[in-house]
């Protein structure tokens, strides 16, 4: 299940968020039903036998301009009227076990480990079309 699009819609329409440093890690979210799709066929397909796989999406976005998406998409639909007040915090203060994110020391270096991957070997083996990720937050905001 998908934990940080709905934890970010939630921060934003309460008004405060947090990021770590400038938010300009990257990453590729994959739409939630994309990645159940892969998985269900990962069953199904030899050719996906004892391999690993990167599940990513098409879309490679930082963090900042994710937010940034969600923030304006949000205003779009009419579920807020102001921008939310972002507040930075350093990579130091974010691994501190009291932090303001509510997350672990491990899943903050998940977060801004900044790696990229490429997509094309998960659609050409599972046959699949990769939602854009502005099509997936539309039908996430629906």
């Amino acid at each position: 299940d998908d934990e940080i699009t709905p934890f970010l819609i939630e921060k934003v329409k309460e008004g405060l968020i947090y990021i770590i440093e400038d938010g300009k890690y990257r990453f590729q979210p994959i739409y939630i039903k994309d990645a159940s799709l892969i998985y269900l066929k990962s069953l199904e397909v030899k050719e996906a036998e004892n391999k690993i796989f990167d599940l990513v999406g098409d879309d490679i976005i930082s963090f900042r301009d994710y937010l940034n998406l969600i923030i304006r998409k949000l205003m779009d639909k009419g579920k807020i009227v102001r921008y939310p007040k972002i507040i930075s915090l350093s990579l130091e203060e974010a691994k501190r076990k009291e932090n303001p994110l509510g997350l672990a020391e491990e899943e903050v270096d998940v977060m801004v480990c900044d790696e990229i991957s490429d997509p094309t070997e998960i659609k050409r083996i599972f046959k699949v079309q990769l939602t854009p990720l502005k099509d997936s937050l539309d039908e996430i905001l629906q």
